[in-house]
Formats: C-alpha cells, sequence, structure tokens
C-alpha cells in the first residue's frame, strides 16, 4: 500500500479568534493541521486543534516556543471515523492572523510519528534522521512578510529544496496591512531511512520559522512475498513395484527368481 495524499483544505482569519474546515475524511487516515500565525501580538504561543469527531490531535513541530510572532506549528491525528469533520484552530490570544492549511493521507501506519524537528531563523528546516524506509516527510515554513504579494491575492512564489512538493499555502496572515505572512508545506516520500531535511525560499528569500516531521509508511511486502506461489516440493521417488516370484536360497542369501 503507497501513501497517498488524499487532500489539502485551507483556511485564514484577520483577527479573528478561529478558523475552520470541514473536509470529508476516511477512518484510519492521517490527518495532518498546520497552523500558522501571522504579525499580531504574542504569536499563537500553543494554539488549540479540535474537531467534531472528537480525534485525538498530537503536536509534533512547535517553531513558538521560540518566542517569535511569526509561528507555524503542526498537529496530527489518526481519524477515528469516515465522514465529514470540522477541524478548529482556535488562537490561544483569543484573536490573530491565523491560518490553517489541512492535509489528509492514507497508507500510514498508527501510532504514525518517525521524527520531528522543529526550527528558527531561517528557511532550513533543521535535519531528521528517519529509521524505516518508505516515510512520509512534511515540511513546513512561514516568512516575514514583506514577499510582494498584494494581500488576499494569493500564494507567494515558494520554492523548496529538490526532492520536496508544495502542496498547499495560506496568505494573507498579516492583517491585510504591507506585510502579507504567508505559510506553506511540502511533502515527499524519503525512498531510504536516513538524514533528510528542507530549504524553503519564497520571492525575497524571507523565510522566518520552519520544521520537518517524518511519519511512518504502511510498506507492502517483500518483493516475491505475496506475490507468486511458493515452488512446490519435488516429488517423493516413484516406487518400483515388487518383485515378483519364488525365492531361492544361494550362498546364504535369498534372490527372487523371475
Amino acid at each position: 500500500m503507497s501513501v497517498t495524499l488524499v487532500q489539502t483544505k485551507t483556511a485564514h482569519g484577520n483577527l479573528v479568534a478561529s478558523v475552520s474546515v470541514t473536509p470529508t475524511v476516511v477512518a484510519g487516515d492521517l490527518l495532518i493541521a498546520i497552523c500558522a500565525n501571522g504579525f499580531s501580538g504574542p504569536g499563537l504561543g500553543t494554539p488549540a486543534i479540535t474537531d467534531s469527531a472528537g480525534n485525538v490531535w498530537t503536536q509534533s513541530i512547535n517553531s513558538a516556543s521560540f518566542g517569535d510572532n511569526t509561528d507555524i506549528l503542526l498537529y496530527w491525528a489518526i481519524a477515528n471515523a469516515s465522514g465529514p469533520t470540522t477541524v478548529t484552530l482556535t488562537a490561544v490570544n483569543n484573536a490573530g492572523n491565523i491560518g490553517l492549511i489541512f492535509a489528509e493521507y492514507s497508507g500510514i501506519i498508527n501510532p504514525p510519528l518517525d521524527q520531528a524537528h522543529s526550527g528558527f531563523g531561517g528557511p532550513n528546516t533543521g535535519n531528521i534522521t528517519t529509521t524505516a524506509n518508505g516515510d512520509l516527510i512534511i515540511a513546513v515554513s512561514i516568512d516575514g512578510g514583506n514577499n510582494g504579494t498584494v494581500p488576499g491575492s494569493g500564494s507567494p512564489a515558494w520554492g523548496v529544496s529538490a526532492g520536496f512538493t508544495i502542496q498547499a499555502t495560506v496568505t494573507d496572515l498579516g492583517g491585510g496591512g504591507s506585510e502579507p505572512v504567508s505559510a506553506v508545506y511540502a511533502d515527499q516520500i524519503q525512498p531510504l531511512a536516513g538524514l533528510i531535511n528542507a530549504v524553503f525560499v519564497d520571492t525575497t528569500g524571507n523565510s522566518i520559522n520552519s520544521g520537518i516531521a517524518g511519519f511512518f509508511a504502511v510498506l507492502g511486502p517483500p518483493p516475491g512475498v505475496g506475490s507468486k506461489l511458493l515452488t512446490p516440493p519435488a516429488p517423493f521417488p516413484r516406487r518400483l513395484p515388487w518383485p515378483t516370484g519364488k525365492p531361492r536360497l544361494t550362498e546364504g542369501k535369498h534372490f527372487f527368481m523371475r
């Protein structure tokens, strides 16, 4: 079974207490919530992620712990039921310029987290060393504004190091002023376990906080196992027919006359 990105959804608001998205999810899938905060006072701190299905959300990336007002965090959960699920990000400071990126992946085991790292002060996520082949790698970053994007006009020109694919952005987190802060996430499947990181760039190279996490994939059977029948054992040697005739004794031994 391969890892598959099922969907992404985004939401943002300026000087609001919360934002939400409502995806229709599949039980057992990995749910990702990426929380971003633009310039709005003391930052996100530790925001609350909740949903209408009562899933348990776990934080794995938190750049807010470094004290900058431009924060990015990553939470994950395993969907406990299929169907429409409203996922809500609530700012700890009651109001802020906040954004939410939601993603759903199939093909992930439970518990899913392999490794994670929170970075600060630049576009490099820092390193993780994964322990299993085929990990899903998710990298996130947030810029500091002044990236040339008009507030509300959409995504800036983000880039990321080779091997990663940008899957979603959320923009206009700067309160509609001259600094339309933007956040981004990218992913890749890492074929072999080992050291990995990501480096982001935007239109001004102004990425501030970044992070990276690896999640265990459900791997199929090794080649040749379960994909073909085993070679049957060699048959027993054919038993020769029992000799016929009457035995006679010669030199103390029996043998048969044909």
